[in-house]
């Protein structure tokens, strides 16, 4: 089958599906900009990171077409979209295929081209208002098939386009590179947020809340991953609010390869993301694949993973720094619980979001949509 792929190549998991797609025998065309737009902030600061994990995946796509714009902003679709049209039928593409429900997904409309198929992944269905929303129930009503991060995230689509055919589907992760791992102190208990630095992830709430934790945040050492606009002011923050026994003990990396990012993963006891909004979260998979036990905030798509009878998973309230002490503490302290949680949530991915699984199917989803 052959693929034509509206992507950001510097997005990880986007780069995630498109070798599983190769790899499955589809001979997979990557579209996307020479230069990032004003809406790609946070991927593109972690450019130095990504480099040579970028480079080695241009060589294992069978094409890679670059839209040359003199737009940064979202007007940047629209006058690319022909370009886009002539790349698929000079590739005799069977379907295109944008992986993101926002400008890539009405790009793929105004090219003309048919079919095409829309991942909906998280913001771009949940933070839809007004016009936007508008302008996506027309692009999305017209798609060949969309395909969602989640069964929440699918039904929020389908209130956004009722007659669309939307098919809950988790990206997924590889369980082999994903996996239990050594846990890397066992005198005190490591704590990972992968999420980036932007305002939809919070990432604040979690320095505030160490910084009500008292002594069990002398038992931690807290790891963030991600690069993103607000590092530095949340790095700022941390200097100013965390004792100054426990601020050594807080690190900053700035991002990470995915090779870093398994080994941090593998390592980690608990994980912990205070996101506003999300579809299924790539990252809250990885951590249930290596036994991380998770703190998250009380948004749909992560009730979509709670067994309260567990628990296998602590659920704190946006806003709530108290909360969120608390639930971390006993996240740190409860080591019986988090050892108990870690089975289960590892069985849970391995069931509904490994790649191995996931990614065969979202491969007979295209191909049915393209008539193949």
């Amino acid at each position: 089958m052959r693929l034509a792929v509206i992507m950001n190549q510097k997005s990880p998991w986007g780069r995630e599906v498109v070798t599983a797609l190769g790899e499955l025998g589809a001979e997979v065309h990557v579209i996307d900009f020479e230069t990032p737009g004003s809406e790609t902030e946070y991927m593109a600061s972690q450019d130095d990171i990504q480099a040579a994990s970028i480079e080695a995946f241009r060589k294992r796509v069978a094409g890679l077409h670059v839209l040359r714009s003199s737009h940064s902003s979202p007007l940047r679709y629209l006058t690319s979209a022909p370009e886009v049209g002539r790349i698929c039928r000079r590739i005799n593409a069977q379907i295109l295929f944008s992986l993101y429900g926002g400008g890539s997904s009405l790009m793929a409309w105004a090219s003309g081209f048919r079919p095409y198929a829309i991942y909906t992944v998280g913001s771009d269905v949940l933070l839809a208002t007004g016009m936007r929303r508008m302008i996506s129930g027309f692009v999305f009503s017209h798609a060949a098939l969309i395909v969602s991060n989640g069964k929440y995230l699918a039904s929020r689509t389908r209130e956004i386009s009722p007659g669309s055919r939307v098919e809950p589907l988790y990206i997924g992760v590889d369980t082999s590179r994903f996996a239990f791992g050594a846990k890397r102190n066992s005198s005190g208990t490591r704590l990972v947020s992968s999420r980036g630095f932007i305002p939809v992830y919070n990432n604040e709430a979690i320095i505030k809340a160490l910084a009500l934790m008292e002594t069990a945040a002398e038992r931690v050492t807290a790891t963030f991953v991600s690069s993103g606009p607000q590092l530095s002011e949340v790095r700022q923050l941390a200097d100013r609010v965390l004792p100054a026994n426990v601020r050594p003990n807080v690190a900053f990396m700035g991002g990470a390869d995915g090779q870093t990012m398994a080994k941090v993963m593998r390592e980690a006891d608990v994980y912990v993301s205070m996101s506003r909004s999300d579809g299924t979260s790539t990252s809250l998979l990885e951590a249930f694949a290596c036994g991380a036990f998770p703190v998250l905030s009380d948004i749909p798509a992560n009730r979509e993973w709670l067994d309260a009878t567990i628990p296998n998973m602590l659920i704190v309230p946006l806003d709530d720094d108290n909360a969120l002490a608390r639930a971390l503490t006993r996240a740190v302290e409860d080591q019986p619980l988090r050892e108990k949680a870690a089975a289960h949530n590892r069985s849970l991915v391995e069931q509904r979001a490994d790649t191995r699984k996931t990614m065969p199917r979202l491969l007979d989803l295209l191909s049915e949509a393209a008539g193949a």
